[in-house]
């Protein structure tokens, strides 16, 4: 999950490289992009399906990075919208991250109330060494 934020991150970069101004349409197809795997990472139900959209953001960053780093510094209204973007996407793989963790606890047992705690687990005998 850090590795779709680290691609993430490094589309960011590369929409603000380069030397010269325009590139509006080549900004909108990033921005485009990142806002797709934004939005197929916080559809995510798996830790594999925000595999796949990393992967495959990670492959448009690849087939694209020579258009990106002619790009010159993004207006202001670029990088806020970026900023919000990937704020939204760390969001999205963190609670991924989170859920994926926690199905991996055992559940707490539930007692109900006014009942015993449940008893606890018999001793193990030692192993001899």
């Amino acid at each position: 999950m850090v590795q779709k934020l680290v691609i993430i991150a490094a589309l960011g970069a590369l929409v603000g490289c380069g030397k010269g101004g325009g590139g509006g349409s080549v900004r909108d197809e990033a921005m485009a992009r990142i806002e797709l795997a934004r939005d197929q990472a916080c559809a995510c139900k798996d830790p594999a399906c925000g595999e796949q959209a990393r992967v495959e953001l990670k492959t448009w960053i690849k087939a694209n990075t020579p258009r990106l780093q002619k790009l010159g510094v993004p207006p202001k209204a670029y990088s806020d919208r970026y900023n919000a973007v990937s704020l939204a996407a760390e969001a999205c793989l963190e609670k991924l991250k989170a859920a994926a963790t926690s199905d991996r606890r055992p559940a707490p047992a539930v007692v109900a109330p006014g009942s015993p705690p449940p008893a606890p687990p018999p001793p193990t005998a030692p192993t001899p060494p």
